[in-house]
């Protein structure tokens, strides 16, 4: 009975209650009687105090067991919870940073628009001409850049207010939309009533054609302005450049171009289109 008690400690994990009635009922019970039968053989006393420590020892062992069972349990089905919670967590962050990287990319593409056109701004011109002349310089093809101003817009903006002068840039913003869709082309707002168009493979015939394309759609506006001292409607000056562009030409000097050509457009009666020469600058 002793050896069964010592070998079967282990159910004291799971069925503490079980063993312990099992080990009162056994090691208690033979205790018992050889202390009842101490005088028949000189070794009864013996064996039951051997056996009611045992006991002892096995109860205070199952203890320690069952606790010790009880705590690995416990710690196991916190690990569990926490390995789910991590889970969850780790989910949840890339769920997050999914989010973030769509709002960097938003924001990034907001810092690039004209919000009131839709138009790219000057910033993101910066970033896309560079490689659109680039490729260009490889191929040796054409560019050819449209600048353009609405003729009279501070007068238009005091007779009929800024809200309807926004309308008008967005209406014209439209029209050069259009006109841009293919791969290489973009049309941006320089600032307040300029934009400029950028055209890839372009030359000169292609680009004034371009140019008196665009002239004509926004006269077919028919946008009143009556204190215009151009033309009874919304009308535009143009300045167009066009060249092959060689290693040594940069954005800016093409920029100047074609804003000195407008500006030649603006000074001989608006709503017209001036061709410009690019002057690239000599190395010193």
């Amino acid at each position: 009975m002793a050896v069964i008690s010592v070998v079967t400690i282990a159910v004291s994990v799971v069925i503490r209650q079980a063993y312990l009635t099992q080990l009162i009922f056994s090691l208690g019970t033979v205790a018992c009687w050889l202390a009842w039968h101490a005088n028949e053989r000189p070794f009864n006393a013996g064996f039951a105090v051997l056996l009611v420590g045992l006991s002892m020892f096995l109860i205070v062992a199952s203890e320690w067991m069952s606790r010790a069972f009880s705590e690995m349990v416990e710690t196991s089905l916190e690990r569990a919870a926490m390995s789910k919670d991590l889970a969850s967590l780790s989910d949840s962050l890339k769920t997050r940073n999914l989010q973030l990287q769509d709002a960097r990319r938003q924001l990034a593409e907001q810092a690039t628009i004209d919000e009131m056109t839709g138009l790219r701004n000057r910033r993101g011109v910066n970033i896309i001409i560079n490689d659109e002349l680039a490729r260009m310089k490889r191929l040796q093809l054409p560019i050819a850049l449209i600048a353009l101003d609405v003729d009279h817009f501070k007068t238009y903006n005091d007779t009929y207010g800024h809200p309807a002068g926004d309308l008008v840039l967005q209406r014209i913003s439209t029209v050069m939309l259009e006109m841009t869709s293919r791969a290489g082309e973009f049309a941006a707002r320089m600032g307040g009533e300029e934009f400029v168009i950028f055209y890839p493979a372009a030359n000169r015939s292609t680009a004034l054609e371009v140019a008196e394309e665009l002239r004509r759609r926004i006269v077919e506006l028919d946008i009143p302005h009556e204190k215009s001292l151009t033309a009874p409607h919304i009308t535009i000056s143009i300045g167009v450049v066009s060249c092959v562009p060689d290693w040594e030409l940069e954005f800016d000097v093409l920029l100047k171009a074609s804003d000195d050509a407008l500006y030649l457009s603006k000074t001989n009666g608006r709503n017209r289109i001036t061709f410009g020469e690019v002057n690239v600058p000599e190395e010193s």
